[in-house]
């Protein structure tokens, strides 16, 4: 109902009356518009879901395009034809080695190493230990790891040796001694992993024979870690746990069945340096990007850093 509002009536029930029916106008419009605009924002919503649900689909069709070296290989370079053999030849190595190491960065790395070592690198959108949990499925012999959590379902495994990495344990000390200098409880501990690791030098430089590693091992290896325990259970009792000593004597002792498990198995090494150094050109080129813009794209990266 349109009002002249110059021609208003000068009484007041009236005026009354008028104002009463544009409130009642006004209220119904204006459920009416907030439903609209409810139905809009549905209409959006779900505009968005669909956007989302085909952006998902298309990085699935794109990266299983990239895998399918096959159907394209018409177009492929010499380059190209020679990555698709390589990945696929390496990807079979997890079921055929006796021996895995992982390790794990911002963007998750599993690294594979045998005899050379070769690295492979697998994108992963999280840090989840479930993409472990399958790919080791079946897998029988030593998974060597550092003390991140996600590993400790290996633990539970019993057909794989789970052991863990003296360098990663031994790094906390010198970190702490960094912060403490010429602590004699640290400068101890270093000292014991110092003669521990020049038996494993002594041994590369000597032999390469496995039945001797594991002689050495337990004829001078075993009584060094065996004093290093008591130290630390000793230590334990009287750090401030908070403290970089103490987080670095926490660490050793949480992680001493997984770091011990070399002296009784001569074909796992001491630590995962092998596959630190195989993941260290990713950690350096990592500084030169901020992200990978799809997941397709983190494949690819994966891809080009197997040498």
């Amino acid at each position: 109902m349109s009002i002249d509002l110059k021609n208003l009536p000068d009484d007041i029930e009236e005026l009354k009356r008028i104002i009463e029916t544009q409130n009642v106008a006004f209220e119904m419009q204006s459920v009416a518009l907030k439903e609209k605009e409810e139905k809009l924002e549905e209409q959006n919503t779900s505009l968005r879901n669909e956007k989302f649900k085909v952006k998902v689909l298309q990085e699935k069709v794109d990266l299983l395009t990239s895998r399918l070296f096959s159907k394209k290989s018409e177009k492929l370079g010499p380059i190209e034809e020679i990555q698709s053999i390589l990945f696929n030849e390496i990807e079979s190595l997890y079921d055929s080695e006796p021996e895995l190491a992982l390790d794990e960065e911002t963007v998750t790395i599993e690294t594979h190493t045998r005899e050379g070592p070769v690295p492979v690198f697998l994108y992963r959108p999280d840090r989840s230990a479930k993409f472990l949990e399958d790919m080791l499925d079946g897998f029988t012999g030593s998974v060597i790891t550092d003390g991140y959590a996600s590993y400790n379902f290996l633990n539970s495994k019993k057909n794989i040796i789970h052991a863990g990495c003296n360098t990663h344990a031994r790094r906390k000390f010198v970190e702490a001694d960094k912060v403490s200098k010429n602590n004699p409880d640290t400068l101890k501990i270093l000292n014991l992993y110092s003669k521990i690791y020049k038996i494993e030098s002594d041994w590369k430089k000597l032999s390469h024979d496995l039945s001797e590693l594991k002689k050495m091992r337990q004829e001078k290896s075993k009584p060094l870690m065996d004093e290093l325990k008591l130290h630390l259970d000793k230590l334990s009792a009287s750090v401030n746990p908070s403290g970089n000593l103490g987080k670095a004597v926490s660490y050793t002792r949480d992680e001493w069945c997984k770091l011990t498990n070399f002296l009784d198995h001569p074909e796992i090494p001491i630590d995962n340096n092998a596959v630190e150094n195989g993941i260290r050109r990713f950690v350096i080129g990592r500084k030169n990007w901020l992200f990978a813009d799809t997941p397709s794209g983190a494949h690819a990266s994966a891809l080009f850093f197997i040498r």
